[in-house]
């Protein structure tokens, strides 16, 4: 995991890398990729623990919150057993829908609501609270 080149996950500006300093010799090894750098402070580079060659990345909240009112968050679970299944019916899935539809557009439209409500069975959307 060293050498992963996080630059795409980083471009598009919803996941930033935080560690800027070097944690091991010229290198930055040890990384967090997050979408909260907002609610932590920069992250400290402390010497290593023990025998490692890595440095310690101390990473601390910025302030703590009084009023720990949690907030909903919605994602789709996209686990390898789901990713089959959908591999599975889109490999094999035959949309009549989208070919009977006249025009481009009807059939773009017909194409995402298909896929929409494969991504909906496949992949349903769920909501957890999480401390603010």
């Amino acid at each position: 995991l060293n050498r992963v080149d996080i630059s795409d996950l980083c471009r598009g500006g919803l996941l930033s890398q935080v560690v800027k300093n070097n944690t091991r010799g010229d290198a930055i090894l040890d990384q967090i990729i997050t979408n909260m750098k907002e609610m932590y402070q920069r992250p400290t580079i402390l010497p290593p623990v023990g025998l490692s060659d890595h440095s310690t990345v101390l990473w601390s909240p910025t302030t703590k919150s009084s009023d720990n009112k949690p907030i909903k968050r919605s994602f789709r679970w996209t686990g390898e057993t789901e990713m089959y299944e959908f591999g599975k019916w889109i490999t094999s899935h035959h949309s009549l829908k989208v070919y009977e539809a006249e025009g481009v557009i009807a059939k773009a439209d017909a194409l995402h609501e298909t896929l929409q409500i494969a991504i909906d069975t496949f992949f349903p959307a769920k909501t957890v609270k999480i401390p603010e």
